[in-house]
């Protein structure tokens, strides 16, 4: 049919072939023949070009209907909808919390169909995780922070009564002085601390402001945390070493925890009070952040010797101030070992401190040891 229907010129010979490539001027009964020979093929160029568009329309309806009848033929139509929702908690990131951003999972899968969006809205695992970052202009604004805070009980409430993993990172950077006391926040953070009860992780990297609102308004237990991570942005340099820092306290109120993690500035005596007796169940201890003050060698090892099942541990440790004896601390799970050693420490006084924190401690499962100046 389209052979019959698709015109072609019966010849496209020309009588002036030889003519082409040289400086040849045609006669006026030439030129009248040439232009002649140019309008009938630019009317057969223009029919030629209709009737590629209309086999182009005609193509792109076919391809169209067979994609259509392909799709409804799609293994993944065919998936039952558990199966379907555990692919979707594959696609959540795995070296960090999600976040609440249409690019990724989970809030991506919702966009990609109906069927999709009421598998994963009803799916809780999808959601029993969340980070989110507060800027600093969010946190003076009371209707953005509002905002916020409506977008987070949402995916809070899509995670039915599942253990939940939160990450919370709050900059007052740009802000210092500036009061942080408004209803907005204060509801923003009594939000947070409701979910206590649940939280099975929770990081948090806040200021000492911050920090404070999270512990007054934090649950008198939290009876699943499991991991804990706390990085405090504190200018060290207007902090007084004598001062209480928040939040520290609540690991005596934290009877689950096994995986510890403190990054920045924390007087010693306070993380001492606030751990013995609740160190029994960690596995994991991570006290030597970059951004964290070092332990004398006798205090730490008080700390370590209050953990007995510790299987991955990092510290960061200066000599003490005066001699001292130095009991073994037995760890016989520690299998991983990191040691910062302060780096003022020099000669004969970094000697003794590398011989005696090695000495003082007993690891006869260790396979991983590392230490740093």
């Amino acid at each position: 049919m389209l052979a019959k229907q698709t015109r072609r010129p019966s010849s496209l010979q020309s009588p002036y072939t030889s003519f082409f490539g040289t400086s040849y001027a045609p006669s006026p009964s030439e030129r009248t023949e040439l232009e002649a020979l140019i309008s009938g093929a630019q009317q057969e160029l223009v029919e030629l070009d209709s009737e590629m568009f209309r086999i182009r329309v005609r193509r792109n309806r076919v391809q169209n209907f067979l994609d259509d009848q392909r799709t409804l033929l799609s293994p993944i139509r065919r998936l039952p909808i558990e199966t379907l929702a555990e692919i979707f908690t594959h696609c959540l990131p795995t070296r960090r919390f999600p976040i609440r951003s249409l690019k990724e999972a989970p809030l991506l899968l919702t966009m990609v169909c109906r069927k999709w969006r009421e598998i994963a809205m009803a799916h809780p695992p999808l959601w029993s995780a969340l980070h989110i970052h507060v800027a600093s202009d969010i946190a003076f604004d009371a209707h953005e922070l509002k905002l916020r805070q409506q977008g987070i009980c949402g995916w809070i409430a899509c995670s039915g009564a599942l253990p939940l993993s939160l990450s919370l990172s709050f900059d007052e950077i740009g802000h210092e002085g500036q009061n942080l006391s408004h209803d907005s926040l204060f509801d923003f953070v009594r939000a947070w601390m409701n979910l206590g009860t649940r939280l099975e992780t929770l990081h948090l990297e806040v200021g000492v402001q911050m920090c404070t609102m999270l512990e007054s308004y934090s649950p008198p237990t939290f009876p699943i945390l499991k991991r804990l991570s706390l990085t405090l942005d504190v200018d060290t340099n207007s902090v007084d070493v004598d001062s209480q820092i928040p939040f520290v306290s609540a690991i005596s109120r934290m009877p689950n925890l096994s995986g510890l993690r403190i990054n920045g500035f924390y007087p010693v005596q306070h993380f001492k009070s606030a751990y013995v007796n609740h160190g029994s169940n960690l596995t994991e201890l991570d006290l030597g952040g970059d951004l964290s003050w070092s332990f004398e060698l006798q205090p730490m090892l008080a700390i370590l010797r209050g953990a007995p099942k510790l299987q991955h541990c990092s510290v960061h440790v200066q000599s003490d101030p005066v001699a001292q004896t130095y009991e073994t601390v037995n760890l016989h799970f520690l299998r991983s070992l990191s040691i910062r050693f302060d780096g003022d420490q020099e000669g004969d006084d970094f000697c003794d401190l590398l011989e005696n924190s090695f000495r003082s401690l007993n690891c006869p499962a260790l396979k991983t040891l590392s230490h740093l100046k």
